[in-house]
């Protein structure tokens, strides 16, 4: 995750110049979406913490803001993002028998990517909506998905639109292999969250996101915030950083 992108945040609360709290709900998610999408490698050490990071700041959202409000101010992420998001970390395990590279890869990235910025000639005279893992990464953590049907529904486009294109292409034999390598792999996840979705647990976790419990935030008393500054003015810093 980039701290140039934290950095730009901070200076943009400190300077007012975010007028909306979805704007800064957004501009949060973001940082953790973008450290998915750049350490997409299975077993990356920063997935598992951008994953438990963008799960606190949900938290704290709802407990600062969101529950103070009596309208929705910022759209939820999907009830089950985490389920989705372990989805792709087991793609991302997913090796070609051929070569030991991740069957994946072609997958991550909108076909552009790999063109130069372009598309290939008559691309989209066969896929009429691009979409690659990941767009659905963004997707996901910025709260665009509502529903698993939808999350569902892009996972297999990716699959397909592979398959539409380069279907019957002698160079395209490779991608096709592996777009059905990966389409059979994908299924049998897709299969379980989407029956977690239609059972009475999904149900109860979906109400549970959508209309979480009330925490009432306990005011400190005025001698326990006194002790606390008179601690910090006591303390023996070793740096002049430290003492600002």
């Amino acid at each position: 995750m980039s701290l140039t992108f934290v950095y730009h945040q901070m200076i943009r609360l400190d300077k007012n110049t975010l007028t909306q709290v979805s704007e800064f709900a957004s501009d949060l998610r973001q940082i953790f979406g973008n450290c998915l999408l750049f350490n997409a490698l299975a077993g990356d050490s920063f997935r598992p913490v951008a994953q438990s990071m963008a799960n606190a700041s949900e938290e704290l959202m709802h407990l600062l803001i969101q529950q103070h409000s009596a309208t929705s101010i910022y759209p939820k992420l999907l009830y089950c993002w985490k389920m989705c998001l372990q989805i792709i970390d087991k793609a991302l395990e997913l090796k070609n028998p051929d070569d030991g590279y991740p069957t994946i890869h072609y997958f991550l990235h909108p076909v552009s990517f790999f063109f130069g910025g372009g598309f290939p000639p008559e691309y989209f005279e066969k896929v009429k909506t691009p979409m690659d893992f990941g767009t659905i990464t963004s997707k996901l953590m910025n709260g665009t998905y509502q529903r698993v049907d939808t999350f569902v529904s892009d996972c297999r486009l990716v699959t397909a639109n592979c398959k539409a294109f380069y279907m019957g292409k002698p160079e395209g034999a490779v991608f096709v292999d592996q777009a059905m390598r990966l389409e059979e792999f994908l299924s049998q996840h897709i299969e379980v969250i989407e029956r977690y979705d239609s059972s009475q647990q999904g149900s109860a976790a979906k109400l549970f996101v959508l209309n979480p419990p009330v925490a009432d935030l306990i005011k400190p008393r005025k001698d326990f915030m006194t002790s606390l500054i008179a601690y910090l003015r006591d303390l023996t810093y070793t740096d002049s950083t430290t003492k600002v």
